[in-house]
């Protein structure tokens, strides 16, 4: 298999039509008001990793981030840690995700709760970065790091 490949076959495994209207409704199903929608309303939802909200909290603290620092959250799916991070520690996160279902729901969920000064999405390749060097102070990879397989030049 190349590395193009991979990544389609990555692209379509995750891809799910209608997914930021199937977070909405569930969301609305589940009595959360949208107006006021925390990190920890929306955890169940998108932290969907091995630890959760806590876990993504504890690496934070390992990787000791300040207030103000610059993150690139690689394959940051609907953004969970990413805003986690921006809320609790004050960072300025841009996500990056092949899947674009993910994306525009993640644009979704920042909308809902107000977070796109600190929070930004975009569609794009982990293998293929389209942002200029040293533009971070910090890149981040929660479980997403083991759906691609060219880990030489990922990492």
């Amino acid at each position: 298999m190349n590395n193009d490949h991979d990544m389609q076959n990555i692209k379509n495994h995750w891809d799910r039509d209608g997914l930021s209207q199937a977070i909405h409704d569930v969301l609305i199903a589940i009595g959360k008001p949208l107006d006021t929608l925390t990190i920890d309303d929306l955890a169940p939802l998108d932290q969907f990793h091995r630890g959760s909200k806590g876990f993504t909290t504890r690496l934070a603290r390992l990787a000791d981030l300040k207030s103000g620092m610059k993150i690139l959250d690689v394959g940051g799916g609907l953004g969970g840690p990413a805003r986690t991070l921006a809320v609790e520690f004050r960072c300025h996160v841009t996500v990056i995700d092949i899947a674009e279902s993910y994306v525009l729901a993640g644009k979704m969920l920042t909308d809902l709760m107000h977070l796109n000064e600190h929070v930004t999405h975009q569609v794009g390749s982990a293998l293929d970065l389209p942002f200029e060097d040293q533009s971070f102070n910090v890149i981040w990879t929660q479980n997403s790091g083991m759906n691609i397989m060219d880990k030489a030049r990922l990492y």
